[in-house]
């Protein structure tokens, strides 16, 4: 029985000796390899959500910008489509708590405005190397060609009854102005707001407050609802603002409408032919300068059949390496983008311009309520 003994000691000393420091150190090496391993992985996961989650927030951001600038454009020069109204001074009153704006060329759309007629002090500037635009038109659902005034106004206190052909295409709380029947030089309107309309008299006449207008003119109406809208890249960032709705000479009343937009870029489609195509892309602005004649300035504007637009997003997050550089900028039909002009391209290193992605949405769109004058006088 003795020697059973001593088998059974013996087992129980081999079985209570544990890991050597080998076994222990091996097994720390194998866990750090696991842990770096898990890290990396996470690492990269976390990079890749962080560039995906970043670059549909963009998508999405530039989808939505894209769609709200050509809502505007396709209604650029809605109410206002005469040759005899284009171009003219507008200026409106202010009302409630609309402030008064004038309008020094009263257009559909305008790329980059801010020259001798639209200074920039009225239109704020956007970033360095980005296009702004502003964009009018009406909402009413009476004819972009007027309507003639058959009685001249009649001024009674602070009224100023008028009779028109059709009194039904107006309503009150419409914005209305009226302009000669032919074009004339130098051309300044005022714009009033109908008080009521008077079916009952003979003829209707509407009660225009503040009305400057004569008989056989042709009275317009903008709706009750008119915009002359400004979009700008500031900040990296798509803004927005309405001059009938707000103080918009002043960058600070702009609102952001879509984040992570870094550069709008516009063209003019001509129809210098007077084809009914457009042959040539470019951003000049028809001016006065080159057409003093009222009816030629008009007909250039005439001539403009679409506006071509691009704006350009980049990911909310950046990465890690350098993915774009100068050699690949972003493009679109119009040419490169170049991006040098508001960015830091001498950044040897950090997360400058180089470490985001970008991606460009474009769209060409119609000016369906610009007169197309195929025999209109070239200037």
């Amino acid at each position: 029985m003795r020697p059973q003994t001593c088998f059974s000691n013996a087992r129980v000393k081999s079985s209570n000796r544990g890991f050597s420091l080998i076994e222990i150190m091996v097994a720390l090496v194998i866990g750090m390899i696991g842990v770096l391993v898990i890290m990396q992985v996470a690492r990269t996961a976390e990079a890749q959500k962080r560039v995906t989650t970043g670059s549909g927030e963009s998508q999405t951001n530039a989808a939505l910008a894209v769609y709200l600038a050509q809502r505007d454009i396709k209604q650029a020069g809605y109410g206002f489509n005469s040759l005899n109204v284009i171009g003219c001074k507008l200026s409106i009153p202010e009302r409630d708590s609309i402030p008064a704006h004038e309008s020094r060329r009263f257009v559909p759309v305008v790329i980059n405005p801010g020259d001798e007629e639209i200074p920039e002090d009225q239109f704020p500037a956007g970033d360095a190397g980005t296009d702004t635009l502003l964009i009018a038109y009406g909402s009413s659902q009476g004819s972009p060609e007027g309507d003639t005034i058959t009685v001249a106004p009649l001024p009674e206190g602070d009224n100023v009854w008028v009779g028109v052909a059709s009194p039904s295409s107006f309503k009150a709380d419409e914005w209305v102005f009226s302009a000669p029947v032919l074009p004339e030089n130098g051309c300044a309107l005022s714009a009033a707001t109908i008080k009521e309309l008077v079916p009952t008299s003979n003829p209707s006449t509407l009660n225009v407050p503040g009305l400057d207008a004569e008989v056989d003119q042709s009275l317009f109406s903008l709706g009750k609802s008119p915009a002359i809208v400004g979009y700008a890249i500031r900040g990296g960032n798509l803004t927005t603002c309405d001059y009938l709705q707000s103080d918009c000479s002043e960058a600070d009343n702009w609102e952001v409408i879509a984040n992570g937009i870094v550069s709008l870029q516009a063209q003019y489609g001509h129809d210098t032919g007077a084809a009914g195509d457009v042959d040539e892309w470019n951003r000049d602005t028809p001016k006065r300068s080159a057409s003093p004649d009222q009816e030629k300035f008009a007909c250039r504007w005439a001539r403009v059949s679409a506006v071509r637009l691009a704006l350009v997003a980049r990911n909310s997050e950046p990465d890690r390496e350098v993915v774009t550089s100068v050699d690949h900028l972003p493009s679109w039909a119009g040419g490169q983008i170049d991006l040098s002009a508001h960015t830091d391209l001498s950044a040897p290193d950090g997360h400058d311009w180089r470490n985001y992605r970008y991606q460009v949405y474009e769209t060409v769109v119609p000016l369906r309520n610009l007169p197309w004058m195929g025999t209109c006088p070239l200037p």
